[in-house]
């Protein structure tokens, strides 16, 4: 509320002139007064609060706001989506703008998927904290096997394998490659694969030997091409060796169904011998070298290597039964055992009286020539 300024009154003419002088300029100053107090706005204290008014009519609805996204997880390839799900992938989120159920990753498909949220930039490194005090000591664990090797095992106190009634199998790649049996007996330890046995320092050896050492039975090959077969009882023993397998495969052959091995002490060649310049039908031939036949002389056949040397002096021989050519009877011998060459063996047909004056031409006509060891 603002204060009424005072209106001067004109001067009394009784008055003198310095007395009403004195009066107007008292009146200007208190309507300066007034004017301060009106422009400096004093505010009084607070009145009590009014009674609420009553409520005002509702205003009109505004417009539908858009629909949200429907979260559904990390992204899964072939999963169904429709429009407005949401989903996660490689720490970025999508959102669907066209149905799909395709196996496309979101941030490739950008027909189906639009960018809802890429995944941040990493963060720089915090500071290291403060070193935690230290643990209490956990239990003392089980002793194993190290990939890298045991150092401190003692040999039968130590080692690898069951102590109960189970096999014990190694694998390899996850397939089974050795296992040894649980069961005492034949056939402790089997294998689906071959087993090889190497040494590059002097050949390999297989054993298979009894508890006291008495008896073995041995697979052994050395450097200088040779293989053996050794059975022994401790003292003496026996070996089948197959010597120089450098050249040709050697097959050593069960002579019948009944499972008897047979060891020669030589080596053999069986024909049967046909014509005058005979043909021959090889039997059996262990002598490593074919043989050809000729007819070099009357009453003589001649058996000539086609390579090496495979007739040994004084260890050479004949076996053939005499020979009768349509009424004529011929001896048959072979040449001497100590004549040389070794490349030749001659086999010699006598007529009774000692001559050698033709050749038979011979039918069906066996011979075996052995050279033994």
């Amino acid at each position: 509320m603002a204060i009424r300024k005072f209106k001067p009154q004109s001067p009394d003419p009784s008055i003198n002139k310095i007395k009403g002088d004195t009066e107007f300029a008292r009146l200007g100053h208190l309507n300066r007064l007034v004017d301060d107090i009106n422009n400096t706005n004093i505010v009084g204290p607070a009145g009590p609060q009014g009674v609420q008014g009553p409520i005002g009519p509702q205003g009109v609805p505004g417009p539908v706001g858009p629909a949200g996204l429907n979260w559904q997880g990390s992204w899964a390839s072939g999963t169904s989506y429709v429009a407005d799900d949401a989903v996660g992938y490689g720490g970025a989120s999508y959102f669907c703008i066209l149905a799909t159920s395709g196996t496309t990753t979101p941030n490739l498909d950008t027909t189906h998927w639009a960018l809802l949220a890429s995944q941040g930039a990493t963060g720089a490194t915090g500071a290291t904290g403060a070193q935690g005090p230290t643990g209490a000591q956990g239990p003392a664990g089980v002793n194993g096997w190290l990939i890298s090797g045991n150092t401190g095992s003692t040999p039968g106190t130590d080692f690898i394998g069951t102590t109960d009634n189970k096999d014990f199998v190694i694998k390899t790649d996850n397939a089974e490659q050795l296992r040894f049996k649980s069961t005492a007996g034949s056939g402790n330890i089997e294998t689906q694969y071959d087993i090889y046995s190497k040494n590059n320092l002097g050949g390999s050896t297989i054993i298979a030997q009894s508890t006291n050492s008495n008896g073995f039975a041995s697979l052994s090959w050395d450097n200088t091409n040779k293989g053996y077969i050794s059975i022994g009882n401790g003292v003496v023993r026996g070996n089948i060796q197959a010597l120089n397998l450098t050249t040709s495969d050697k097959t050593y052959q069960l002579p019948d169904a009944s499972g008897t091995l047979a060891l020669q002490s030589y080596k053999v060649y069986s024909a049967i011998l046909n014509g005058t310049t005979p043909t021959a039908t090889v039997l059996e031939n262990t002598l490593g070298v074919s043989l050809n036949w000729t007819n070099p002389s009357n009453g003589v056949f001649r058996a000539t290597s086609a390579s090496g040397t495979p007739f040994t002096v004084n260890k050479t021989t004949l076996i053939a039964s005499s020979y009768n050519n349509s009424g004529t009877p011929y001896f048959v011998t072979g040449k001497s055992s100590n004549l040389l060459p070794t490349t030749q063996f001659d086999i010699n047909m006598f007529l009774h009286d000692g001559t050698q004056t033709g050749t038979p031409n011979v039918s069906n006509m066996f011979i075996e020539i052995r050279v033994y060891n």
